[in-house]
């Protein structure tokens, strides 16, 4: 008999589509695997698979096609176990249990046809848009997922925490789970999508060391808070006052945050930046070009009362003046909301290309 095929999937990797013939299932020796289904251009969460369990498994035992998409949201090691495997393991099972088998495969096809019929995409507004209008877009991470969960990740920072260093606190993911998943109903996988993006901006780290005890440390639990308060006030503003920067605002507040200490702020707390200076300490970093350019995306910035209007003293000297404060603040959630935005995406673009390929 064929040994099982060890198997292993990088974060984000597909291990199959829906509608793909199913010739093997897997058992999940570490990491975990998001199911879901695609509709139209949007998906839909149905489940995940974690260490110890089975995956693929419908569509092996009765040769139909796959039932919906898998994905690793870990790291994941796999065993393969192919149609040759089963073939012999079943030659000495009675025939009564193979009817047995069929019968219950069959029943949860069913089943799960139905519950699609049911089923119907997240979706929320987008104004605006190419054609000035209204319309609707497919949201991964819409805002009140993003809202409840970052609101859960403050609750298991406030209960029975575990102090760490300059002021962090260490909450346990299944903690985060309990109160995300199981009270506000968020589905498991976008749980860990956005406390990704909690790591990427900076505000978490992610301690995988134990994969059945994933720790997640909280580095500014007070920013964390500021980025709830301020995405809930902007959500119930009208679209016109909403506040918005454009990926190339936020990627010149980054350059500023990543100088602002080599601009110490006065005793009123507003630090003269020269932006010519950082434009200079950047070039190796950019094949000697300029990271970003002083045009009217600055104004943005401007507008949104973060820093003041360019004095241009010579060529060596260009000064805004900002609160250092202020600005590390407004770039974190102003980061976190375009890493959303960019996962929004990427599900969209994932949603395309399987409708495209069915």
């Amino acid at each position: 008999m064929a040994a099982p095929i060890p198997r292993k999937l990088k974060k984000g990797e597909l291990l199959f589509n829906e509608g793909d013939i199913s010739k093997s299932m897997y058992f999940v020796q570490s990491g975990t695997i998001r199911l879901f289904k695609k509709k139209g251009n949007a998906s839909i969460e149905l489940g995940m698979i974690h260490k110890g369990e089975v995956i693929g498994e419908m569509g092996f035992l009765d040769g139909g096609p796959r039932s919906a998409s898998a994905e690793a949201i870990h790291d994941t090691d796999l065993m393969e176990i192919t149609n040759s495997n089963l073939v012999e393991q079943l030659k000495v099972l009675p025939p009564w249990l193979m009817v047995l088998l069929k019968t219950v495969v069959n029943r949860l096809r069913s089943a799960n046809n139905k519950i699609r019929q049911l089923e119907t995409a997240s979706t929320t507004y987008n104004y605006g848009g190419d054609s000035g209008g209204n319309g609707q877009t497919y949201q991964y991470l819409n805002v009140y997922d993003v809202l409840k969960i970052a609101t859960a990740v403050l609750v298991c920072g406030a209960r029975n925490p575990e102090p760490g260093p300059n002021g962090s606190v260490k909450v346990q993911m299944n903690r985060i789970n309990r109160y995300a998943n199981q009270i506000m109903g968020i589905h498991a996988a976008k749980i860990t999508e956005l406390v990704d993006i909690l790591e990427r901006v900076g505000l978490a780290q992610i301690d995988n060391a134990k994969l059945d005890a994933i720790s997640v440390v909280l580095k500014d639990v007070d920013q964390i808070e500021l980025l709830v308060t301020f995405i809930n006030d902007d959500n119930l503003k009208d679209h016109a006052k909403k506040i918005s920067f454009s990926p190339k605002a936020v990627a010149i507040m980054g350059y500023m945050v990543k100088h602002i200490e080599l601009f110490p702020p006065n005793p009123e707390g507003i630090s003269d930046v020269n932006l010519a200076k950082i434009l200079e300490l950047e070039k190796p970093n950019h094949n000697g070009k300029e990271a970003f350019r002083l045009d009217d995306t600055f104004n943005e910035i401007v507008k949104s009362k973060i820093a003041t209007d360019l004095a241009l003293k010579d060529n060596n000297t260009i000064i805004t003046r900002v609160s250092p404060k202020t600005l590390v603040r407004m770039y974190r959630i102003q980061k976190f909301i375009k890493e959303v935005e960019i996962l929004n995406e990427q599900k969209r673009e994932q949603a395309r290309r399987g409708a495209a390929t069915r």
